[in-house]
C-alpha cells in the first residue's frame, strides 16, 4: 500500500513535471510569436521608410539649387578678389614711380628756367606754354648738378615696347654746362602698368632764387605730382585711380635780398 501510494506520487509529480515544461514550451512559442512579429514589423517599416522617385528628384532639384548658389557666390568673391589685388598692385607700382620722382625733387631743385628760358624775371611758369603751375613736365637739377626731366608717354613713345597703354619717363640731359645733344629716356613704371596721365603742379609761378624775383613769391618750391592708372573694374573694363603727393624740396639755398 505505501509502495503503490509512492508511485503515484511519482506519477503526479511525473505529471506536474509534464505540466511545467508544457507551459514552458507554450512561453517559448509566444515569445518566437512576437519575436516574429518584430521582425516582421521592422521589415514592413522598412519598405515604408523608402524614397519614391518623386521625393528623390525634388531632393536632387533642391541641392542643384544650392549648390548652384554656392558656386555663384564663389565665383562672384573669386572675382573680387582677383579685381582687388591687381588694383592694390598696379596702385602699389605707381606709388613707387611717385616715390622714385619725390627721392629725386627732395635733393634737387626746379629747374624753371627749363619751362621758358626768355623769363628774365625768373617767372617762367607764368609765361610757360601751358602758363600756371599745372604742367606735363617735371624739370630738376638732381644733387649732382644733372639735369633731369619726368613725363608721360603714349605706349607708342614707351621705351619698352609692349606697354600696355603709357608711362612714365625719366629723361637724363646731363650738366647743365654741357648739355647732352640727345637726352638718355629710361622708362620708370611696369610694362603692364596702364598708367593713364601725369601732371604736376609746381608753386610758385617764379623762381625764388633769381635775381629779380618777386618779394611775395620767395618761399620754397613745393610740387604736387598727381598721376592716373587704369585698373580692373566690374564687367570687364577699367576705370582711372589718381594718387597725389606733395614734396618740397630740401636744399636752401640764400635767397636775394633785393627783388625787383
Amino acid at each position: 500500500m505505501q509502495r503503490s501510494w509512492s508511485l503515484k506520487n511519482d506519477c503526479i509529480i511525473g505529471d506536474m513535471q509534464y505540466g511545467n515544461s508544457a507551459t514552458e514550451k507554450q512561453k517559448d512559442r509566444e515569445t518566437e510569436g512576437q519575436r516574429n512579429n518584430y521582425v516582421a514589423l521592422f521589415l514592413s517599416s522598412s519598405v515604408r521608410r523608402g524614397f519614391t522617385l518623386i521625393e528623390l528628384v525634388t531632393v536632387i532639384g533642391i541641392f542643384s539649387v544650392i549648390s548652384l548658389l554656392i558656386l555663384g557666390m564663389h565665383t562672384q568673391v573669386s572675382e573680387l578678389q582677383k579685381r582687388t589685388s591687381e588694383e592694390q598692385k598696379a596702385l602699389s607700382e605707381l606709388r613707387f614711380a611717385l616715390e622714385v620722382m619725390s627721392n629725386n625733387l627732395r635733393i634737387g631743385t626746379v629747374q624753371y628756367k627749363k619751362y621758358n628760358s626768355n623769363a628774365g624775371n625768373g617767372c617762367s611758369l607764368a609765361t610757360a606754354s601751358p602758363a600756371g603751375s599745372k604742367q606735363n613736365i617735371l624739370h630738376l637739377v638732381d644733387e649732382d648738378g644733372d639735369q633731369i626731366s619726368y613725363e608721360y608717354q603714349a605706349a607708342l613713345g614707351c621705351p619698352i615696347r609692349g606697354t600696355a597703354t603709357g608711362c612714365i619717363v625719366k629723361k637724363y640731359s646731363g650738366p647743365a654746362s654741357a648739355p647732352l645733344s640727345t637726352p638718355t629716356i629710361g622708362q620708370i613704371t611696369a610694362k603692364t602698368l596702364r598708367v593713364k596721365d601725369f601732371k604736376v603742379f609746381i608753386l610758385p609761378l617764379c623762381d625764388p632764387y633769381h635775381p629779380q624775383c618777386n618779394p611775395s613769391l620767395r618761399r620754397q618750391p613745393i610740387i604736387s605730382m598727381v598721376a592716373g592708372v587704369d585698373v580692373p573694374e566690374k564687367g570687364g573694363g577699367y576705370k582711372t585711380r589718381y594718387i597725389q603727393t606733395t614734396v618740397s624740396s630740401r636744399v636752401y639755398r640764400h635767397l636775394p635780398f633785393i627783388c625787383n
